[in-house]
């Protein structure tokens, strides 16, 4: 009995190893690369899956597979696949709101790519976030970049 327990132990420990080393809260013993998701209104370990495709011909440009639970900051990174293997990218890519962040905006700016995406911030909706110049450096919150925004 005693070495029963004491094997349990040692298994509970090395699971807790394998936690803390995964750098996330949560653990999958059989694929540890997946990740939490909620798909559907449920709670499942599995991959994010990304696709980009051209709005004219409908074919497939890009995709990967991630174990990220969102898409945000993938956005560049997805552009940027797209032109390696195409050589070009759209003149205005366009991403759903899942994929807005500051820092992607500010990156697709540095690249030169003109991206649309919705606004998930509601002091940008708001008009509260003034476009003024890049002032990152001053430590302000918000972006303060060229994009243009429509409210809807």
């Amino acid at each position: 009995m005693r070495n029963r327990i004491e094997e349990r132990r040692a298994v509970i420990q090395r699971q807790i190893k394998l936690l803390e080393e995964s750098g996330t809260d949560h653990l999958n013993l059989v694929d540890r690369d997946a990740r939490m998701m909620k798909i559907e209104g449920r709670v499942v370990f599995g991959y994010h899956a990304q696709v980009v495709v051209d709005g004219d011909s409908g074919l497939i440009v890009g995709a990967d597979v991630v174990n990220q639970e969102t898409d945000e900051g993938l956005l560049v990174k997805q552009i940027d696949r797209v032109k390696e293997t195409l050589g070009a990218v759209s003149a205005y890519p366009v991403a759903d709101g899942g994929y807005f962040s500051r820092e992607e905006l500010w990156k697709a700016e540095e690249r030169g790519y003109r991206v649309v995406v919705p606004i998930r911030d509601k002091h940008w909706a708001e008009g509260e976030i003034k476009q003024i110049g890049d002032e990152r450096k001053k430590g302000e919150m918000g972006y303060k970049g060229t994009i243009e925004t429509a409210k809807g």
